[in-house]
């Protein structure tokens, strides 16, 4: 009876009708007290249809921490990381987490979860790849490099007076905190800028590889 009405409010939300759908969800709840509450998938996806995509994922981490079908965790994963992806409401990361656990003890379409991945980092990737066209990056470069050359002078200068022993104590603790400043200002620059070239070529690496895998299942599927 459940799996019915289920049923009924799954064919209710594709044919656009919302609140009947809800009202049979209504029902379920009211006349069960599953504690595995089957019908949790089914109403995400129509708070998801209603244009109430935050209550919806809340609805279906909720439904993941009840369950140990691995097939139906597989399921939410990859509607978790299709959802999460689009909104781009969870860290990098998790979203990456959700695909990887969709993968897993699934009987889902692999072609479409590794197409479905390859487009989330081919985003990602796209994302860096504008960020680094852009004038605020050439700025943060430019001014890494104007810092490396400050560096480089005081330095120069330093030695040089030092040979000399032409520069008081105070100008040298003067001369030392300007040096530390700039030191750990490149520093902080450079792995900042670092971290964002590394995460591009990784980004781009998984997209071709995550793409290269859906074409392998799909000429799979084709066979």
């Amino acid at each position: 009876y459940t799996s019915y009405l289920c049923f009924v409010a799954k064919m209710a939300r594709k044919s656009n009708n919302t609140f009947y759908a809800q009202q049979i969800i209504r029902q379920l709840v009211q006349q069960n007290q599953q504690s595995n509450f089957p019908w949790l998938y089914e109403e995400a996806k129509i708070y998801w249809k209603m244009g109430n995509p935050m209550k919806a994922m809340q609805l279906l981490k909720f439904y993941k921490n009840q369950l140990d079908d691995q097939e139906l965790l597989s399921k939410i994963n990859f509607k978790l990381a299709k959802w999460s992806s689009s909104m781009n409401y969870d860290s990098h990361t998790t979203i990456d987490s959700l695909f990887k656990g969709a993968t897993v003890g699934s009987t889902l379409d692999q072609g479409r979860i590794y197409f479905e991945w390859g487009k989330f980092h081919d985003y990602a990737f796209r994302q860096l790849d504008d960020m680094k066209k852009s004038p605020e990056w050439q700025a943060k470069r430019d001014l890494i490099r104007l810092n490396r050359a400050k560096l480089d002078s005081i330095r120069a200068y330093l030695k040089k007076k030092k040979k000399e022993g032409a520069y008081s104590d105070a100008e040298a603790i003067e001369f030392k905190k300007q040096y530390v400043s700039l030191d750990n200002m490149i520093e902080q620059d450079s792995d900042e800028t670092k971290s964002i070239h590394d995460r591009h070529v990784a980004y781009l690496a998984y997209t071709l590889i995550n793409y290269g895998k859906s074409l392998e299942y799909g000429s799979k599927s084709d066979l």
